[in-house]
């Protein structure tokens, strides 16, 4: 239950953190879910009853998309600026 409410919360409060904030909390999220992926992809085979090791490839690869967020957010702010900039040009 806490692996699905904690990102959720996080979505809403995201606009609070800083881009380097963000990167520093995704890729925390990163490390926590490849730390545990045997123990999440045990659930994951019991509770779906697919092959351990397909789970564990599952894992992985979610885990993989956190860290990609994680990169991207360095850039959000630089093409963020920059579409602001522009903006403020096309008023003047």
């Amino acid at each position: 239950m806490q692996i699905v409410c904690v990102p959720t919360v996080y979505m809403f409060k995201c606009h609070l953190f800083l881009s380097q904030e963000r990167t520093g909390h995704l890729r925390k999220w990163h490390e926590l879910v490849v730390a545990r992926q045997n123990e999440m992809a045990k659930v994951m085979t019991m509770e779906n009853g697919k092959p351990l090791k397909e789970s564990i490839g599952e894992i992985t690869y979610g885990a993989d998309y956190i860290e990609w967020f994680a990169e991207e957010t360095r850039r959000i702010h630089v093409c963020m600026y920059y579409a602001l900039s522009l903006l403020s040009l096309r008023a003047n």
